[in-house]
């Protein structure tokens, strides 16, 4: 009797063959991916190495060029929080968007030999001060009788709970939330919101009991969150 049985040993072979090949295809294709992926900014346009979407950057990744810049992209331009960092020697970490510095942020820049810093408000390039951005600012109050807004740690997340007399308020209904960016979510009664674009605006409207519980009525609480990160806010009636 043979020790080596062909008819077993062929298929496994086989087998083994097509998922290599397979595992091959899958590289090479994010390698062509890769390459294919552009970006849409003059300086930082010859290689880029990240999250690509439609041909473009898109999530995290690092863009080279005479320039370089490491952080977040949309669309094949720098969006979100970045650092840049200038042939010249000078660098910007901060805010951007649609390839332009805007919200918070710091330039540091080469004069002489020198670090001269400039930190403070930007907007579509342009430097506005140097008072810091809040980290939120409530827009429109109307029947939220107490609001927190908490940053929990890095992310891009919102989270909506609702409260009445201290604990949870089960007698919401209703609730509608316009948002600038990220992807509605709603489980077992907490509402949200996932990848958030910062800066983030939000109106969020619902209808509640008054304390007493005598009559129901519409709150309406609109705000604006400058700073990246996962966020819960509460809204107590």
């Amino acid at each position: 009797m043979s020790i080596f049985n062909l008819n077993y040993i062929i298929p496994v072979y086989m087998k083994v063959l097509r998922f290599l090949t397979f595992i091959a295809l899958l590289f090479t294709s994010d390698a062509f991916a890769q390459s294919d992926c552009k970006v849409l900014k003059e300086g930082i346009d010859t290689s880029y190495e990240g999250d690509c979407k439609k041909g473009l950057a898109h999530g995290d990744g690092v863009a080279t060029g005479t320039d370089t810049y490491e952080g977040e992209f949309k669309k094949g331009l720098p969006h979100g929080h970045g650092k840049y960092l200038y042939t010249t020697g000078d660098q910007y970490e901060g805010q951007w968007s649609k390839g332009l510095m805007n919200g918070n942020g710091v330039l540091v820049r080469q004069i002489e030999g020198r670090d001269s810093t400039q930190a403070g408000v930007w907007e579509q390039g342009i430097y506005l001060g140097a008072e810091k951005l809040p980290a939120y600012r409530v827009k429109y109050n109307n029947g939220v009788v107490r609001y927190n807004m908490n940053r929990m740690g890095e992310g891009n997340k919102v989270e909506f709970r609702f409260y009445q007399n201290g604990t949870p308020n089960a007698d919401v209904r209703n609730v509608v939330y316009n948002i600038s960016s990220g992807d509605k979510i709603q489980v077992s009664g907490v509402y949200g919101v996932n990848q958030v674009e910062f800066p983030f605006t939000c109106r969020v409207t619902y209808k509640t009991w008054n304390k007493v519980r005598s009559q129901q009525y519409d709150a309406v609480l609109e705000f604006i969150i400058n700073e990246p990160g996962n966020w819960q806010v509460t809204l107590n009636n």
